[in-house]
C-alpha cells in the first residue's frame, strides 16, 4: 500500500471514527517530499496528517519547512508554523544540545535573509525556545532598530535571556527613542541585567520623564539604598502624570532593601517618608503595607499616627491590615500600650484585630473597653475564640436589651462550636456551661445540659449543685454524672469525683458510662471490689483445655442431664482435666486462659439472689460463647472477636436462692478470655451473693 492510499484510507477513518474504533492495516512510511507536498496541498485532511507526520523526520525536515512560512495561503503558513513550533519544542529538552543549536542556526539565517513581515513574526516567536548561549543574534539585533519589528525582537531576547540577548538589549539602549526605551528598560529589568544597571541609572537623571520612571521601575528590585534620596527626589519633582510611577518604584525599592538586609533601618524610614511626602491614598496604603509586611513592633506608632490623622477614611483599611500583618511578639505588648490613646473609633476597629489574634494576652482590653458598645463589643469577643473571654459574653447575654442578650448567646455557641472544632473540650464546655447560665426557659438549659454531658468541665459540678442542690445535682442523667466525675478526678476534685461515681453505681444502666467508670477506678477499696459492685461475677471454676474439633454443643463432657459435679474430672493421664477456683482480675474480673489454639474451656459459679426475678447476664469473650442458666441453654454465639464489655446481652429467669452459670468459651486463636455481669433488665447491677 503506498502513501496515496494510506491517506485515503486515513481520511476514511477519520470520518469513520465518530462510529466507533476501526483498524487501520500497516502501511510503508511515507516519504518527507510527500509529506510536504501534502502540507502544501489543498487537501486539509492530509495536510492534518502531514502536521503529525513530519516532526518524526527530525531537524532534517527545516530546509523544506521554513521557505513554506511565507506562502500567502494562512493554512499552508500555518501549519508550517506548527510544525516547525514542535520541533523546536523537542530539541530544546536536555541531551539535545547539538540539534537545538542548530534549528536555532536555521532559523537566525532565515530571519536574517527574509523581509517578509508574517514570517519575521513567526521566527521572532519560535527562536526563544531555541537559542542557545553563544548564538549570534545579529538577526534579532537588527530588528530592534525598525518601527515595525522591534517589540517582537526585544520580546524575543528578553525571553530567550541569553548573555547575547542581554547584551543586545543593552547595546541598543542609549540609541532608541524614549518610548522604545522604556520598553527596553524593563526587558533588562526582567532579565536581571546587572551590566545595564550604570545605562539605566543615567536615564534615571537625563531621561524624558517617561524614561525617568521607567528606570526607577527597573532600578527598584535592586534594592541599592543608594537610590532612596534620588526616587524621593525625582518623586518630589516630576510631572503628575508619572509621579504614581516613580512612589510605587520607591515603594518596590524599600521592600528589596527590607528583604536584601542590612538596610532594613533605611527601608524603614524610606516607607515613613512616603507616607508623609507622598498625597497619594494608594501609595500611602502601599508604604503602610511595607511596615506592616517588613517592619516590627516599632512601626505600630507610625502606623497608628497615620490612622489618626487621615481625614478620608481611605487609610483604615490599610491601616488595619498592616498591623495585623505584623509578625513581632512584641506586638501585643505595644498595641496595649497604644490602645487607650486611640479614639473610640480606632479602638473599635483594634478589638476586631486583636480578637482574630486569639492571643489572651489581649483580655484585659476586652475587660476595660465597657465604654465601647455592647453590639461592637460582641462583635468582637465572637471572634475571639479564648476561653477565658466567654464570661464577657454571658455578663453581655444577662443585660435587658434583648437583642444583645440574643447576640451574645448566640456568640457563645459560635464559640463554642470553634472549640469544639479544634479539639478543645474545655473550652467547649465552658461555653454549654456559660449557655445553660444564661438559659431563660427549661428548652434552653436541657440544650445546654447536653453539650455539658458531651463535654464536661470541673466548673459545672459548682454550677449545678447550687442551681439545683446535692440532690437534684445527683438527679442528673448518668451520662452528666460520668463526665463531670472524670474532669473533676483529672482536676485532683477527688472527693466530689467519688460522690458521683457512688451514685452512678447504682444508677449505671448503660455500658458506655459503665466503661467510663471502670476507666476512673473504684471509689474505694480494691479493684476486684468495684467489680463486684458494677454486677461483675468474679469466683469461678475452671476446667481446661477441651479439644474445639468435632465437639459437642450441649455442655458434654462437663454436664450431663443439667447438673455439674465439681469434683469430677475428664480425660485420662496427663491429659486429664478436672475443676479449678479462679477469680477474675481487676475492674472487669477478666479472666484469662493460657493461649492455646482450636480448644474450648468451661466456667462454672454459683450466685444467690433472694428472690426470682429478671435479668440480663452481659458476657464479653474472646472468641465464641455458649450459655447455661440453672442447666438450660440460653445463649450461643460462635465467633471470633476479642472481649469488650457486655459483647451479648442474654435475658434471663433467675429463681431465689442459688442460681448456676456455666459458660463455654470458644478458642479459635490469639487472646483467651472472658467476663461476665449481671444486671436488672433495665442495665442497673444486680445485688446478688456468690458462694
Amino acid at each position: 500500500m503506498n502513501y496515496r492510499m494510506l491517506t485515503t484510507r486515513l481520511g476514511v477513518a477519520a470520518a469513520l471514527l465518530v462510529c466507533g474504533s476501526i483498524a487501520v492495516a500497516e502501511a510503508p512510511r511515507p516519504t518527507l517530499d510527500e509529506l510536504v507536498q501534502d502540507l502544501r496541498g489543498g487537501d486539509e485532511i492530509k495536510r492534518s496528517l502531514a502536521r503529525q507526520f513530519i516532526p518524526r523526520y527530525g531537524i532534517g525536515t527545516m530546509a523544506q519547512l521554513i521557505p513554506l512560512l511565507k506562502e500567502e495561503n494562512a493554512s499552508i503558513s500555518w501549519a508550517a508554523n506548527k510544525v516547525i513550533l514542535d520541533i523546536a519544542n523537542d530539541v530544546s529538552v536536555p541531551g539535545r544540545e547539538a540539534d537545538r543549536a542548530t534549528v536555532a542556526k536555521q532559523l537566525l539565517d532565515a530571519l536574517a535573509a527574509t523581509d517578509v513581515q508574517s514570517e519575521q513574526f513567526t521566527l521572532l516567536r519560535i527562536l526563544p525556545i531555541v537559542i542557545p548561549e553563544g548564538a549570534d543574534l545579529s538577526a534579532i539585533d537588527a530588528l530592534l532598530y525598525q518601527d515595525h519589528t522591534r517589540e517582537r525582537a526585544r520580546r524575543a531576547l528578553q525571553e530567550s535571556g541569553t548573555s547575547e540577548a542581554r547584551a543586545a538589549l543593552r547595546t541598543a539602549l542609549p540609541k532608541v527613542d524614549a518610548i522604545f526605551a522604556c520598553a527596553l528598560m524593563d526587558a533588562l529589568d526582567k532579565t536581571g541585567d546587572a551590566k545595564a544597571i550604570p545605562l539605566i541609572a543615567n536615564k534615571l537623571v537625563q531621561g524624558t520623564p517617561a524614561e525617568q520612571a521607567a528606570a526607577a521601575r527597573a532600578l527598584a528590585p535592586t534594592g541599592d539604598p543608594a537610590y532612596r534620596e534620588p526616587f524621593l527626589a525625582l518623586a518630589r519633582t516630576i510631572d503628575i502624570n508619572h509621579r504614581f510611577a516613580v512612589e510605587d518604584a520607591t515603594l518596590r525599592l524599600a521592600d528589596a532593601m527590607a528583604v536584601n538586609g542590612g538596610a532594613w533601618d533605611a527601608s524603614m524610614a524610606l516607607f515613613r517618608t512616603l507616607l508623609e511626602q507622598s498625597d497619594n491614598p494608594v501609595i500611602q496604603g502601599g508604604a503602610l503595607a511595607g511596615l506592616g509586611r517588613r517592619g516590627d513592633a516599632s512601626v505600630m506608632d507610625t502606623i497608628l499616627s497615620t490612622w489618626r490623622s487621615d481625614t478620608t477614611g481611605l487609610l483604615e483599611a490599610p491601616a488595619m491590615a498592616a498591623i495585623e500583618s505584623l509578625n513581632d511578639p512584641a506586638v501585643p505588648e505595644r498595641l496595649m500600650t497604644a490602645f487607650p490613646e486611640q479614639s473610640p473609633a480606632i479602638q473599635e476597629r483594634l478589638l476586631g484585630i486583636m480578637a482574630r489574634t486569639q492571643d489572651p494576652r489581649y483580655l484585659p482590653l476586652f475587660e476595660g473597653a465597657e465604654s465601647l458598645s455592647p453590639a461592637l463589643r460582641i462583635d468582637a469577643l465572637s471572634q475571639y475564640h479564648v476561653p477565658q473571654s466567654i464570661p464577657l459574653l454571658e455578663a453581655l447575654a444577662t443585660t435587658d436589651d434583648a437583642g444583645h442578650a440574643m447576640k451574645a448567646a448566640e456568640a457563645i455557641r459560635t464559640m463554642g462550636t470553634a472549640f469544639r472544632d479544634q479539639g478543645n473540650p474545655q473550652g467547649t464546655g465552658r461555653a454549654y456551661l456559660a449557655l445553660y447560665r444564661i438559659a431563660r426557659d427549661d428548652v434552653g438549659r436541657a440544650e445546654a445540659l447536653e453539650g455539658i454531658k458531651a463535654y464536661p468541665v470541673a466548673e459545672a459540678y459548682d454550677e449545678l449543685k447550687s442551681a439545683l442542690g446535692e440532690n437534684g445535682l445527683l438527679e442528673l442523667s448518668p451520662q452528666v454524672l460520668t463526665g463531670m466525675a472524670r474532669v473533676l478526678a483529672e482536676a485532683q476534685r477527688g472527693e466530689e469525683a467519688n460522690l458521683l461515681k457512688t451514685a452512678l453505681l447504682t444508677r449505671a444502666t448503660d455500658t458506655g458510662t459503665v466503661q467510663q467508670l471502670i476507666q476512673m477506678g473504684p471509689v474505694s477499696g480494691s479493684a476486684e471490689d468495684f467489680a463486684r459492685q458494677l454486677g461483675f461475677i468474679n469466683e469461678w471454676h475452671i476446667a481446661l483445655p477441651f479439644p474445639l474439633k468435632d465437639a459437642p454443643t450441649d455442655g458434654r463432657p462437663v454436664m450431663l442431664d443439667g447438673t455439674i459435679d465439681l469434683t469430677a474430672s475428664f480425660g485420662e493421664g496427663d491429659k486429664k482435666v478436672a475443676w479449678t477456683p479462679t477469680k477474675g482480675a481487676g475492674a472487669m474480673a477478666l479472666v484469662n486462659f493460657p493461649l492455646q489454639d482450636q480448644v474450648r474451656a468451661f466456667a462454672y459459679a454459683t450466685i444467690h439472689v433472694a428472690e426470682g426475678q429478671d435479668a440480663t447476664l452481659r458476657i464479653g469473650s474472646d472468641d465464641g460463647v455458649r450459655a447455661w442458666v440453672n442447666g438450660v441453654q440460653v445463649h450461643e454465639n460462635i465467633t471470633d472477636r476479642g472481649t469488650a464489655l457486655d459483647n451479648d446481652l442474654v435475658p434471663v429467669k433467675l429463681q431465689g436462692g442459688d442460681n448456676t452459670i456455666l459458660l463455654e468459651i470458644i478458642q479459635h486463636g490469639g487472646g483467651w478470655n472472658f467476663c461476665a455481669r449481671l444486671t436488672t433488665p433495665e442495665g442497673a447491677p444486680l445485688a446478688f451473693e456468690q458462694k
